[in-house]
């Protein structure tokens, strides 16, 4: 009977000491996992703001007017009707100069006129100066940086003595695809090509001739309604 009784002494030693080792395991764990999440929670707050939230900063609005200028460069095409009494061939490429002025009503709509000169010298040297008046539809992404494109008429002029071009206007119409960047709420950075189609060298027979533009642009921008999150 003795080694039971010495048996049944210890027991109490022995289920206190098991009961401490399944305990330690679980407040080991629990720094750990405590430690793991203030780490994430760390991490998150590192985390920079999302692309949507950029995008949408400066974004177009309702009602904004905008204020801009262009410049850059037009190549005209080997059988252009820039001419009133005589025709000549045109430099390699000429400059676009214009200023333009839009109202959007809608921010992924709106219209657009503007005005602008083609200064550049025949092949043969003689110096000349050709206009352009043009309206036009633009479709935009309402984002920050907003892809776009645009379609559109007006018209061509050329007005020179009549020993260069003579005097002569096309009616025209035109496409054009682009991309606006938002630098600012007042303020846009543009670049764009333009395709313009008006009359040839024969007098409107045939295909039309066509001017490829790449243009440079700024923008101020006016008003707008407050934009909705």
């Amino acid at each position: 009977m003795r080694p039971f009784n010495n048996v049944s002494r210890f027991t109490p030693c022995v289920v206190i000491a098991l009961a401490l080792l399944a305990v330690s395991p679980a407040a080991d764990a629990a720094p750990a996992s405590s430690t793991t999440s203030a780490g994430r929670a760390r991490v998150s707050d590192l985390d920079p703001p999302s692309c949507g939230a950029a995008m949408r900063k400066f974004a177009p609005t309702a009602g904004q007017v905008e204020l801009g200028m262009y410049n850059g460069l037009m190549v005209p095409p080997g059988n252009h009707g820039l001419y009133g009494t005589q025709w000549r061939a045109l430099g390699p490429a000429v400059g676009s100069i214009g200023a333009r002025i839009g109202y959007f009503p809608l921010p992924w709509i709106g219209g657009e006129v503007e005005g602008g000169g083609f200064p550049g010298r025949t092949a043969n040297g003689n110096y000349f100066n050709a206009f352009s008046v043009r309206g036009h539809a633009v479709f935009q992404v309402p984002l920050r940086l907003a892809p776009f494109v645009l379609v559109g008429a007006g018209a061509l002029v050329v007005r020179t003595p009549k020993a260069v071009l003579g005097s002569d206007i096309d009616p025209a119409a035109h496409i054009g695809t682009g991309l606006k960047f938002r630098v600012l709420r007042w303020l846009t950075l543009r670049v764009e090509w333009r395709g313009t189609f008006a009359g040839n060298r024969n007098g409107g027979e045939g295909a039309p001739a066509m001017y490829n533009e790449v243009l440079l642009g700024v923008s101020f921008v006016f008003g707008g309604l407050p934009r909705l999150e």
